[in-house]
Protein backbone atom coordinates (compact mmCIF):
# COMPACT_ATOMS: atom_id res chain seq x y z
CA UNK A 1 0.00 0.00 0.00
CA UNK A 2 1.74 3.48 -0.93
CA UNK A 3 1.50 6.61 1.27
CA UNK A 4 -0.75 8.28 -0.63
CA UNK A 5 -3.36 4.94 -0.51
CA UNK A 6 -2.94 4.99 3.34
CA UNK A 7 -3.80 8.29 4.09
CA UNK A 8 -6.67 8.72 2.20
CA UNK A 9 -7.90 5.36 4.26
CA UNK A 10 -7.10 7.01 7.30
CA UNK A 11 -8.67 10.72 6.54
CA UNK A 12 -12.14 7.76 5.86
CA UNK A 13 -11.92 5.91 9.02
CA UNK A 14 -11.50 9.63 10.63
CA UNK A 15 -13.97 11.12 8.58
CA UNK A 16 -16.64 7.98 9.85
CA UNK A 17 -15.85 8.45 13.55
CA UNK A 18 -16.49 12.45 13.64
CA UNK A 19 -19.85 11.75 11.51
CA UNK A 20 -20.62 8.37 14.13
CA UNK A 21 -20.00 11.27 17.11
CA UNK A 22 -21.58 13.39 14.95
CA UNK A 23 -24.72 11.56 14.57
CA UNK A 24 -25.00 10.16 18.12
CA UNK A 25 -24.47 13.73 20.37
CA UNK A 26 -27.21 15.73 17.92
CA UNK A 27 -30.95 15.04 18.74
CA UNK A 28 -32.95 13.31 16.96
CA UNK A 29 -36.24 14.62 15.13
CA UNK A 30 -38.72 11.82 16.47
CA UNK A 31 -41.66 12.16 14.13
CA UNK A 32 -44.50 11.70 16.75
CA UNK A 33 -48.03 12.21 15.72
CA UNK A 34 -50.44 14.57 18.15
CA UNK A 35 -53.47 12.72 19.63
CA UNK A 36 -56.14 13.01 17.37
CA UNK A 37 -59.30 14.17 19.45
CA UNK A 38 -62.88 14.95 17.29
CA UNK A 39 -63.75 18.54 17.38
CA UNK A 40 -66.14 18.16 20.30
CA UNK A 41 -63.68 16.50 22.31
CA UNK A 42 -60.64 18.67 22.02
CA UNK A 43 -59.35 18.98 25.14
CA UNK A 44 -58.53 22.67 25.37
CA UNK A 45 -59.63 24.80 28.92
CA UNK A 46 -62.60 26.11 26.86
CA UNK A 47 -64.04 22.88 26.09
CA UNK A 48 -64.42 22.27 30.16
CA UNK A 49 -64.76 25.86 31.29
CA UNK A 50 -66.92 27.82 29.10
CA UNK A 51 -65.42 31.30 28.38
CA UNK A 52 -68.30 33.08 30.19
CA UNK A 53 -68.67 30.74 33.53
CA UNK A 54 -67.74 32.19 37.08
CA UNK A 55 -65.81 29.85 39.20
CA UNK A 56 -66.95 30.07 42.89
CA UNK A 57 -65.64 28.93 45.68
CA UNK A 58 -67.54 26.12 47.58
CA UNK A 59 -69.78 27.33 50.45
CA UNK A 60 -69.04 27.41 53.72
CA UNK A 61 -71.26 24.64 55.84
CA UNK A 62 -73.61 26.41 58.17
CA UNK A 63 -72.54 27.08 61.62
CA UNK A 64 -75.78 26.90 63.11
CA UNK A 65 -79.14 25.93 63.09
CA UNK A 66 -81.45 28.76 63.09
CA UNK A 67 -83.06 29.99 66.12
CA UNK A 68 -79.89 30.04 67.62
CA UNK A 69 -76.81 31.53 68.50
CA UNK A 70 -73.32 30.94 67.39
CA UNK A 71 -70.26 32.19 69.16
CA UNK A 72 -66.67 32.12 67.99
CA UNK A 73 -63.47 32.92 70.53
CA UNK A 74 -63.38 36.27 71.51
CA UNK A 75 -66.96 37.36 70.55
CA UNK A 76 -70.18 38.15 73.62
CA UNK A 77 -73.56 37.77 73.60
CA UNK A 78 -75.32 39.10 76.15
CA UNK A 79 -73.60 38.52 79.69
CA UNK A 80 -71.51 35.63 78.60
CA UNK A 81 -68.13 36.40 77.07
CA UNK A 82 -66.61 32.89 75.10
CA UNK A 83 -62.31 32.96 75.46
CA UNK A 84 -61.63 29.76 74.49
CA UNK A 85 -63.60 26.98 73.06
CA UNK A 86 -62.17 23.15 73.00
CA UNK A 87 -63.34 19.67 71.83
CA UNK A 88 -65.65 19.12 74.30
CA UNK A 89 -66.16 22.27 76.61
CA UNK A 90 -66.19 26.04 76.75
CA UNK A 91 -63.94 28.87 78.69
CA UNK A 92 -65.08 32.13 79.15
CA UNK A 93 -66.81 35.02 81.52
CA UNK A 94 -70.44 35.68 82.41
CA UNK A 95 -70.52 39.87 83.68
CA UNK A 96 -74.08 38.69 85.74
CA UNK A 97 -76.83 41.71 85.65
CA UNK A 98 -78.62 40.26 88.83
CA UNK A 99 -78.66 40.56 91.56
CA UNK A 100 -75.32 42.73 91.70
CA UNK A 101 -74.41 44.07 88.51
CA UNK A 102 -70.43 43.08 87.50
CA UNK A 103 -68.37 45.21 85.69
CA UNK A 104 -66.01 42.23 85.70
CA UNK A 105 -66.61 38.70 84.77
CA UNK A 106 -67.11 35.59 86.30
CA UNK A 107 -64.99 32.78 84.70
CA UNK A 108 -67.46 30.16 83.58
CA UNK A 109 -66.70 26.19 81.69
CA UNK A 110 -69.70 24.96 79.98
CA UNK A 111 -70.22 21.52 78.38
CA UNK A 112 -72.53 20.11 76.25
CA UNK A 113 -76.26 20.89 77.85
CA UNK A 114 -75.04 23.42 80.84
CA UNK A 115 -76.51 26.95 80.86
CA UNK A 116 -75.55 30.30 81.95
CA UNK A 117 -77.74 33.31 82.49
CA UNK A 118 -77.35 36.66 83.37
CA UNK A 119 -79.03 36.27 86.61
CA UNK A 120 -82.62 37.06 85.64
CA UNK A 121 -83.89 37.28 81.56
CA UNK A 122 -81.45 35.54 79.60
CA UNK A 123 -80.42 32.05 79.86
CA UNK A 124 -77.81 30.63 77.21
CA UNK A 125 -77.30 26.91 76.75
CA UNK A 126 -74.42 24.93 74.86
CA UNK A 127 -75.63 22.66 72.34
CA UNK A 128 -72.67 22.20 70.38
CA UNK A 129 -69.95 22.55 69.43
CA UNK A 130 -68.52 23.25 65.52
CA UNK A 131 -65.04 23.54 63.67
CA UNK A 132 -65.61 25.45 60.17
CA UNK A 133 -63.54 23.87 57.20
CA UNK A 134 -61.31 27.27 56.55
CA UNK A 135 -57.49 27.30 56.94
CA UNK A 136 -56.57 27.59 59.70
CA UNK A 137 -60.08 25.54 60.60
CA UNK A 138 -62.33 28.06 62.98
CA UNK A 139 -63.93 26.84 66.08
CA UNK A 140 -67.23 27.84 67.17
CA UNK A 141 -69.90 27.43 69.69
CA UNK A 142 -73.55 27.21 69.40
CA UNK A 143 -76.07 28.45 71.94
CA UNK A 144 -79.97 28.19 72.46
CA UNK A 145 -80.96 31.43 73.93
CA UNK A 146 -84.13 31.85 76.00
CA UNK A 147 -85.46 35.14 77.08
CA UNK A 148 -88.21 35.11 80.18
CA UNK A 149 -89.77 38.68 79.17
CA UNK A 150 -91.77 37.95 82.64
CA UNK A 151 -88.76 38.28 84.99
CA UNK A 152 -87.19 41.33 83.77
CA UNK A 153 -83.86 42.48 85.64
CA UNK A 154 -84.89 44.87 88.34
CA UNK A 155 -82.86 48.17 86.93
CA UNK A 156 -84.97 50.59 89.08
CA UNK A 157 -85.93 52.72 92.47
CA UNK A 158 -86.84 51.59 95.68
CA UNK A 159 -90.02 52.06 96.41
CA UNK A 160 -89.14 55.20 98.98
CA UNK A 161 -88.32 57.61 95.95
CA UNK A 162 -89.76 60.46 95.00
CA UNK A 163 -90.47 62.16 91.39
CA UNK A 164 -90.53 65.85 90.93
CA UNK A 165 -93.97 66.80 89.67
CA UNK A 166 -95.69 70.13 89.04
CA UNK A 167 -97.32 69.15 92.52
CA UNK A 168 -93.86 68.36 94.01
CA UNK A 169 -92.52 65.52 95.19
CA UNK A 170 -94.11 62.23 94.97
CA UNK A 171 -93.02 58.47 95.94
CA UNK A 172 -92.19 56.73 92.29
CA UNK A 173 -94.95 53.84 93.58
CA UNK A 174 -97.69 56.74 93.46
CA UNK A 175 -96.89 57.62 89.87
CA UNK A 176 -99.69 56.88 87.26
CA UNK A 177 -100.08 57.14 83.59
CA UNK A 178 -100.95 60.39 82.35
CA UNK A 179 -98.96 62.19 85.38
CA UNK A 180 -97.06 65.46 84.68
CA UNK A 181 -93.52 65.07 86.18
CA UNK A 182 -90.11 66.96 85.23
CA UNK A 183 -88.06 66.38 82.52
CA UNK A 184 -85.21 67.60 80.85
CA UNK A 185 -84.81 68.11 77.42
CA UNK A 186 -81.41 67.87 75.39
CA UNK A 187 -79.78 70.86 76.70
CA UNK A 188 -80.69 70.12 80.22
CA UNK A 189 -83.73 72.60 79.97
CA UNK A 190 -86.53 71.83 82.91
CA UNK A 191 -89.84 70.93 81.11
CA UNK A 192 -93.04 69.30 82.06
CA UNK A 193 -93.34 65.92 80.71
CA UNK A 194 -96.28 63.12 80.51
CA UNK A 195 -96.42 59.83 81.68
CA UNK A 196 -96.41 57.13 79.31
CA UNK A 197 -95.28 53.92 80.97
CA UNK A 198 -94.87 52.90 84.50
CA UNK A 199 -93.00 49.37 85.92
CA UNK A 200 -93.27 47.51 89.05
CA UNK A 201 -90.65 44.13 89.24
CA UNK A 202 -91.09 42.19 92.20
CA UNK A 203 -87.48 41.53 93.54
CA UNK A 204 -85.58 39.15 95.80
CA UNK A 205 -82.57 39.17 98.04
CA UNK A 206 -81.67 42.58 95.49
CA UNK A 207 -78.80 44.94 96.46
CA UNK A 208 -78.99 48.66 95.93
CA UNK A 209 -76.42 51.66 95.04
CA UNK A 210 -76.73 54.00 97.38
CA UNK A 211 -75.65 57.75 96.17
CA UNK A 212 -75.10 60.52 98.51
CA UNK A 213 -74.27 64.21 97.21
CA UNK A 214 -72.12 66.97 98.68
CA UNK A 215 -75.28 69.02 98.27
CA UNK A 216 -77.67 66.37 100.53
CA UNK A 217 -79.23 64.60 97.56
CA UNK A 218 -79.31 60.56 97.65
CA UNK A 219 -80.72 58.49 95.56
CA UNK A 220 -81.18 54.39 96.03
CA UNK A 221 -81.46 52.53 92.62
CA UNK A 222 -80.43 49.40 91.01
CA UNK A 223 -76.76 49.14 90.04
CA UNK A 224 -77.28 49.08 86.51
CA UNK A 225 -79.83 52.03 86.18
CA UNK A 226 -78.63 55.09 84.31
CA UNK A 227 -78.40 58.30 85.63
CA UNK A 228 -79.42 61.25 83.23
CA UNK A 229 -75.91 61.17 81.82
CA UNK A 230 -76.23 57.44 80.72
CA UNK A 231 -73.73 56.49 83.65
CA UNK A 232 -74.90 53.15 85.46
CA UNK A 233 -75.17 54.79 89.17
CA UNK A 234 -73.04 51.02 90.25
CA UNK A 235 -70.47 52.46 88.29
CA UNK A 236 -69.84 55.49 90.18
CA UNK A 237 -67.12 55.69 93.28
CA UNK A 238 -66.44 59.09 95.86
CA UNK A 239 -65.17 61.81 94.39
CA UNK A 240 -67.22 61.34 91.13
CA UNK A 241 -69.60 64.19 90.13
CA UNK A 242 -73.55 63.95 89.39
CA UNK A 243 -75.39 67.29 88.45
CA UNK A 244 -72.34 69.53 89.23
CA UNK A 245 -72.37 67.96 93.16
CA UNK A 246 -69.24 65.86 93.89
CA UNK A 247 -70.62 62.33 95.47
CA UNK A 248 -69.48 61.98 99.08
CA UNK A 249 -70.86 58.37 99.57
CA UNK A 250 -71.36 55.65 97.07
CA UNK A 251 -72.30 52.28 98.65
CA UNK A 252 -73.81 48.70 97.72
CA UNK A 253 -76.65 47.72 100.36
CA UNK A 254 -79.20 45.05 100.91
CA UNK A 255 -82.42 46.51 99.87
CA UNK A 256 -85.58 44.87 102.23
CA UNK A 257 -88.52 46.33 99.52
CA UNK A 258 -90.43 43.97 97.51
CA UNK A 259 -90.35 46.38 94.45
CA UNK A 260 -88.48 48.05 92.41
CA UNK A 261 -90.22 51.00 90.38
CA UNK A 262 -89.48 52.95 87.03
CA UNK A 263 -91.33 55.31 85.22
CA UNK A 264 -90.79 57.06 81.17
CA UNK A 265 -92.04 60.35 80.76
CA UNK A 266 -92.38 61.67 77.46
CA UNK A 267 -89.36 63.67 75.78
CA UNK A 268 -86.84 63.04 73.53
CA UNK A 269 -84.63 62.37 76.59
CA UNK A 270 -86.73 59.62 78.80
CA UNK A 271 -85.01 61.39 82.07
CA UNK A 272 -86.63 62.16 85.56
CA UNK A 273 -85.30 63.99 88.59
CA UNK A 274 -85.39 61.27 91.71
CA UNK A 275 -85.02 62.56 95.26
CA UNK A 276 -83.40 65.76 93.34
CA UNK A 277 -80.89 63.80 91.06
CA UNK A 278 -81.19 63.39 87.23
CA UNK A 279 -81.77 60.00 86.35
CA UNK A 280 -82.70 58.59 82.63
CA UNK A 281 -85.81 55.75 81.94
CA UNK A 282 -84.91 52.35 81.40
CA UNK A 283 -88.48 51.79 79.96
CA UNK A 284 -87.56 52.67 76.27
CA UNK A 285 -88.18 49.69 74.74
Amino acid sequence: MTKRQYTTWITVIIGIIFLYFLISFTPYSYNIPSPIFPPSTTPTPTSFIPPDTTIQPPPLPTDSPAGTVTLGEGQREGSLLVQKIYSDHIEGLNFREYPVMTLEGQPITLYIGQNVSNGCTVTMTLINLIQLQTYPPINKAVFTKVIEANRPCPICLSENTTIDTSFGYIPVKSIKTGDIVWTTDNERIKQRATILKTSKVQVKDHQMSHIILANGYHVYASPNHPLGDGRPIGTIVVGDTIDNSEVVIAELVPYSGQYTYDILPSGDTGTYLANGILLKSTLFS
